[in-house]
């Protein structure tokens, strides 16, 4: 099992209903982006790593940042390859981006979120003109805040960072604003900042041990919708 630092989830309360936040994780999440993200990272890995995997064995690395991912592959390898290892996999993924999707049902839920007046914001680890290039691009852009994401090296992509940063942009409280995420990157993230984290199952992305971190799991959009009381 992958570290998960227990701390942060000690003095969480659960939300007060009704909900006036939400945090949303974009790939896995909100966007079926494992099409485009596991060729792009099998790529990279034959070409510059000589590292032969099915894209379909790769699932694991959608959400964490990608300086963690290269370095689970080769442990010491310096920045200057790192960056490399990012430049490539970059090239190859924006040349795919545009056939991201959204999962089925988050359409209507983001619509009916901004309808309902409820502040939504994205919090992701992908470099921030990227989760704005794809928010735009699956038509989701209008109902957010913010989008919160990276820097362009992806030097700086603390998810408590950018969860503070997204938080800060809906400006709702604490007790009345939910995470919405598909890793234990988000849980992470959000419990530094004294939030809650519904983890979604839909993108298949998460360990059985995840969802047990989580203040609570769904399966489906209508799952979420029972959870968040709508």
């Amino acid at each position: 099992m992958e570290s998960f630092d227990e701390s942060v989830l000690q003095d969480l309360c659960a939300p007060e209903f009704p909900i006036s936040g939400v945090l949303w994780d974009l790939d896995g999440t909100l966007t079926d982006s494992a099409p485009v993200i596991l060729p792009a990272l099998a790529e990279t890995l034959a070409e510059k790593l000589n590292i032969d995997r099915e894209p379909a064995s790769l699932h694991r690395f959608i959400g964490p940042p990608l300086r963690y991912t290269f370095h689970h592959f080769v442990p010491s390898a310096d920045e200057e390859l790192i960056d490399e290892l990012i430049a490539t996999y970059r090239n190859k993924y924006l040349a795919q981006a545009h056939n991201t999707v959204l999962f089925p049902g988050l359409a209507e839920l983001v619509k009916g979120l901004y309808e309902r007046g409820i502040r939504q914001a994205i919090a992701t680890s992908k470099p921030e003109k990227q989760a704005v290039k794809v928010a735009q691009g699956v038509q989701i852009a209008y109902a957010m805040s913010a989008i919160c994401g990276a820097d362009e090296t992806e030097s700086h992509s603390d998810k408590g960072k950018i969860v503070s940063r997204a938080l800060k942009a809906v400006g709702t409280e604490q007790q009345n604003t939910i995470m919405i995420g598909d890793r234990h990157y988000d849980i992470h993230g959000a419990g530094l900042n004294g939030l809650c984290t519904v983890l979604v199952t839909w993108s298949g992305n998460a360990a059985p041990w995840e969802a047990d971190k989580a203040w609570a799991s769904a399966d489906s959009t209508g799952e979420l919708r029972k959870i968040l009381e709508l």
